[in-house]
């Protein structure tokens, strides 16, 4: 099965972020360039225009971290618009996830495949028409972060259950 999010093939599923119009991705690199960067130009104008030496005061570098803490946070959030997939694995046995952010990824978490189930959750607003895929186990219970058309889903849900009745037997 292929396509624009969707891609499974040799036991590898990859769900990708449908990628943000322009407007939102010049606005997420705009405000994420303006917060690392505006602290950084007025902390230098601060000690070059100091007269009598500069002092570092342990508010200033506080108050300088926190638009630089959020700048990271919004850089993180608009290679994940961009980037961003979930990877699905079927490995010996058991189904190994992980999210892709390009530069880095999240840490790995196993399902056994006998206790594994599938399924779909509406997502988003009535008229979209949007579902998250749901992975559960007896412990744990993933929702994915990737929003897919319904019809796809439901498509996704069906192959990824004959996968698993394959791997059982």
């Amino acid at each position: 099965m292929k396509t624009e999010q969707i891609k499974f093939e040799n036991n590898r599923l990859e769900l990708a972020v449908k990628r943000p119009t322009h407007f939102v991705t010049i606005f997420l690199v705009s405000a994420a360039t303006l917060c690392i960067i505006a602290p950084l130009i007025i902390f230098a104008n601060l000690m070059f225009q100091s007269q009598e030496g500069f002092r570092i005061e342990t508010m200033t570098v506080v108050l300088s971290l926190i638009p630089i803490i959020f700048g990271i946070y919004l850089l993180r959030i608009f290679i994940w618009n961009f980037y961003g997939k979930e990877i699905y694995s079927f490995e010996n046995g058991k189904l190994v996830y992980w999210s892709d952010f390009k530069f880095f990824k999240t840490e790995k978490k196993d399902f056994k495949i006998k206790e594994l189930n599938f399924s779909t959750e509406h997502s988003g607003f009535e008229n979209e028409r949007k579902s998250v895929l749901i992975t559960e186990s007896r412990k744990l219970k993933h929702k994915s972060k990737v929003e897919l058309p319904e019809k796809e889903a439901n498509q996704l849900i069906e192959l990824l259950n004959q996968k698993l009745n394959q791997n059982k037997q």
